[in-house]
């Protein structure tokens, strides 16, 4: 993967990168897809805590994230990313910049992820509002 992907990434962002690689190794997948990403970024500390915040149990989210219908998972390099999840991270850094945040944080990421369609559907799957959590995104980062 590019480093400078990751550029103007937070620590805990670049975790969450790290942990997308994890999932993608344990399932032995050629490349991180967006069930990798969204199960990495479900699982992060700060975004735990807005699930809390906005009503979720974060386990509950995260299982669900679990549950994201990844395409192409097999046809990029190995520690490549898939173009959707590639799509997702390009994103995020739009996000952050957009909000005038000098780094890309998870919430940046769990936003850009909560506008994608295989996200949604599989929140949804399991009674989970992606509007819902979206806006307690929101909230958390226009306060920051």
């Amino acid at each position: 993967m590019e480093a400078d992907l990751f550029g103007g990434w937070t620590d805990e962002a670049r975790a969450v990168i790290t942990g997308a690689m994890r999932n993608a190794r344990a399932r032995a997948s050629t490349c991180i897809g967006l069930r990798d990403v969204a199960l990495a970024t479900a699982d992060a500390d700060s975004v735990r805590t807005l699930h809390r915040m906005a009503g979720f149990q974060p386990n509950v989210v995260w299982e669900a994230a679990g549950t994201v219908r990844t395409h192409g998972a097999d046809d990029a390099p190995v520690r490549d990313l898939t173009p959707e999840a590639r799509e997702a991270i390009a994103d995020a850094a739009a996000t952050a910049s957009a909000m005038s945040h000098a780094a890309v944080r998870p919430q940046h990421l769990w936003l850009s992820l909560l506008a994608r369609a295989p996200v949604r559907a599989a929140l949804a799957s399991h009674q989970i509002s992606a509007d819902s959590l979206a806006a307690a995104v929101r909230s958390t980062l226009l306060e920051s």
